[in-house]
């Protein structure tokens, strides 16, 4: 990888992280007056970030997903999301994939 390349990829991790930060603090500041609505509005609301992160990385970054299996997941009954947290990804991702209806 050459010189160029590499500042090119450090320089939109930057932009990412300062979007993360400003979105963080954001969120860290409105998310305890989500507690004053009942949970159907709550829960929408506080995975704004998660929505808004998820974004910011694919618009800053590149990184891209593709959910597979969704067909498998029961609707009629309860079932648990176990994840192995090999990155800050599934933060991200699982409130959006997996909402609470």
């Amino acid at each position: 990888m050459n010189a160029l390349n590499t500042l090119w990829l450090g320089t939109r991790a930057a932009i990412f992280w300062v979007g993360f930060a400003i979105s963080t603090l954001l969120a860290g500041l409105l998310t305890p007056l989500a507690w004053l609505f009942p949970l159907k509005y709550r829960y929408p609301a506080t995975t704004l970030w998660n929505c808004f992160n998820r974004w910011w990385l694919e618009v800053t970054c590149g990184v891209k997903y593709q959910v597979i299996g969704r067909e498998n997941i029961p609707t009629d009954s309860a079932f648990i999301i176990m994840a192995n947290h090999q990155s800050t990804w599934e933060t991200f991702a699982i409130p959006v994939f997996f909402r609470n209806n």
